[in-house]
């Protein structure tokens, strides 16, 4: 009788500690405002979990659940939840944002338009949601435009310059940003964090 009762104390712990564990991992949430359709939206989130080896929450919300003409953060980050350490907002809006990646560390948001990233040929268009969502999670971890041309980083002023860079981060950029992920709880468990840079 004992024994079982330990059985049962143990088998609580156990749980209550993996339970506990869970809910201080953080996540990235890739809001979808109805600006790209769900295989390209569960394609965006693969690779970016597979390259940086963090979790990305993906959903896909009513484009008409923001104003129009609101860019406030507040109207996004009201969607964020407590396991979420940062939000990018994929949004397809005619009207003009002053750049294609608004970015504001301070509420841990990046809002991405994607109004004038399609394109005829069916990869370029995934592959330049691939590359800006890269960007936003770099730059909201407090990275910096890398001078290496393969980074995704690297600054850009064309969509050609875009489509020229690479998706991922240069080993450098990539060490920093899995010390980040490691400190903030975004790693994947089993993920081997290389800090010899």
């Amino acid at each position: 009788m004992k024994t079982n009762k330990l059985i049962i104390l143990l088998a609580i712990l156990i749980t209550g500690y993996s339970a506990s564990a869970e809910d201080s991992e953080k996540t990235v949430l890739l809001a979808n405002f109805e600006a790209i359709n769900g295989e390209t939206l569960a394609r965006v989130q693969k690779f970016v979990q597979e390259q940086l080896g963090i979790r990305i929450r993906a959903t896909t919300l009513k484009q008409n659940s923001i104003p129009e003409k609101t860019f406030k953060p507040a109207t996004f980050t009201a969607f964020k939840k407590d396991k979420d350490l940062m939000m990018i907002a994929l949004v397809a809006t005619t009207n003009k944002m002053p750049v294609t990646t608004l970015l504001s560390t301070n509420d841990m948001l990046a809002v991405v338009n994607l109004s004038e990233m399609k394109s005829p040929d069916a990869e370029i268009f995934p592959r330049r949601v691939e590359r800006l969502v890269m960007r936003s999670i770099a730059f909201l971890s407090g990275l910096t435009p890398s001078p290496d041309p393969f980074c995704v980083t690297k600054e850009y002023k064309s969509l050609d310059e875009l489509d020229k860079m690479g998706r991922n981060f240069c080993p450098l950029w990539k060490s920093r940003f899995d010390i980040y992920a490691q400190e903030k709880t975004l790693k994947i468990q089993g993920e081997e964090i290389n800090t010899s840079y």
